[in-house]
């Protein structure tokens, strides 16, 4: 699948918006800040790594974050 230019921006503004905590033993979830609105996400939602996060247009996926905490171990 071939994504827009403006529509391959959105997503990579989302992607970034995955907070990967340092790498501590004790940190076990992922955060995400969507919503952008005045330079500040306006919505943040936490999981335990394994959790989808459902990302809003204009991205429109679901975001995966089984494979995350490999990342912070």
């Amino acid at each position: 699948m071939e994504l827009s230019q403006d529509r391959l921006s959105e997503v990579n503004k989302l992607q970034r918006a995955l907070e990967l905590p340092p790498r501590r033993p004790d940190v076990t979830k992922a955060v995400v800040h969507t919503e952008p609105e005045g330079g500040q996400y306006d919505k943040i939602t936490a999981g335990p790594y394994g959790t989808s996060f459902e990302l809003p247009d204009p991205a429109g996926f679901t975001l995966r974050t089984d494979g995350v905490k490999e990342f912070v171990d």
